[in-house]
C-alpha cells in the first residue's frame, strides 16, 4: 500500500491506497467531538480543526 495525504475542511488526513488505486482508506476518522461523560446524551458537537496531518491507517 502506499500512503497518502487529502486536505479535508478540518485538516490533512494520511491513509493508504491500493497500489492499483482501485482503493483508499482511512481508518479512525472522527466525524464529530467525543460523545461520553458530560457530553453523554446530548446533541453531537461536529469535530474540531486540527494542525498537521493527522494518521488515519489504522
Amino acid at each position: 500500500m502506499i500512503t497518502v495525504d487529502v486536505q479535508t475542511p478540518l485538516g490533512i488526513l494520511r491513509g493508504a491506497r491500493l497500489e492499483d488505486k482501485s482503493v483508499a482508506l482511512f481508518k479512525g476518522v472522527h466525524y464529530g467531538e467525543d460523545t461520553t461523560r458530560s457530553n453523554r446524551l446530548m446533541p453531537p458537537r461536529p469535530a474540531q480543526f486540527w494542525q498537521g496531518v493527522r494518521e488515519a491507517l489504522n
